[in-house]
């Protein structure tokens, strides 16, 4: 499947790579007290999350809410 398009494939990955490969990465930049995350794109190859980082962008947590607050809060989006 990776050899399949002519240019790769491209991901986005909802952290600042390397520091959090595989599930569940804003769950662990917010339980392990980050002052910033954000999002990767990178290219897809065999490894988890291993491809050429192309471009990031962080993206400040707000340190005053706590974890649990956070995610009631995007379930809430979500389900508007």
């Amino acid at each position: 499947m990776l050899e399949l398009p002519p240019l790769g494939c491209i991901n986005l990955h909802g952290s600042l790579l390397p520091k959090y490969r595989g599930a569940a990465p804003v769950q662990w930049a917010v339980a392990n007290g980050d002052a910033v995350t954000g999002v990767t794109t990178m290219r897809l190859d065999e490894g988890l999350d291993t491809g050429e980082m192309l471009l990031a962008r962080e993206l400040a947590l707000v340190r005053t809410r706590r974890q649990s607050m956070c995610f009631a809060r995007w379930q809430r989006w979500v389900r508007s």
